[in-house]
C-alpha cells in the first residue's frame, strides 16, 4: 500500500525509480528489505489486481487503487499513518 500511495504522490513515475521514493531506512529497516526485485514484484502485483496501471514503464494509480488506498488509509491510526511516511 505504500507502494500506492508513493506513486499516487508522482504518477507517471518509472518503474525503476520507485525504490527512490524509500529512504534507507524505509528499505532496509524492515525485513525482508526492500530491494529492486522485490519492488519489481510487488509492482507487478499491484498491476495484477488492477490497483496500478503500467505503460510505456511508467505507473500510474487506478481509480481502483485510489479507492483501496483510501480504505487502506482510513484504517490506520495517526501513529502508523506517521510510520508509515503516508
Amino acid at each position: 500500500m505504500v507502494i500506492l500511495d508513493r506513486v499516487s504522490k508522482k504518477p507517471g513515475i518509472k518503474t525503476d525509480k520507485i525504490m527512490g521514493e524509500f529512504t534507507r531506512e524505509e528499505r532496509d529497516g524492515i525485513y525482508p528489505a526492500l530491494s529492486k526485485v522485490n519492488v519489481k514484484l510487488l509492482v507487478e502485483e499491484l498491476e495484477l489486481t488492477g490497483y496500478l496501471k503500467i505503460s510505456k514503464d511508467a505507473a500510474t494509480v487506478t481509480a481502483k487503487g485510489k479507492k483501496k488506498l483510501a480504505e487502506f488509509k482510513d484504517g490506520l491510526s495517526k501513529e502508523e499513518i506517521k510510520a508509515l511516511g503516508i
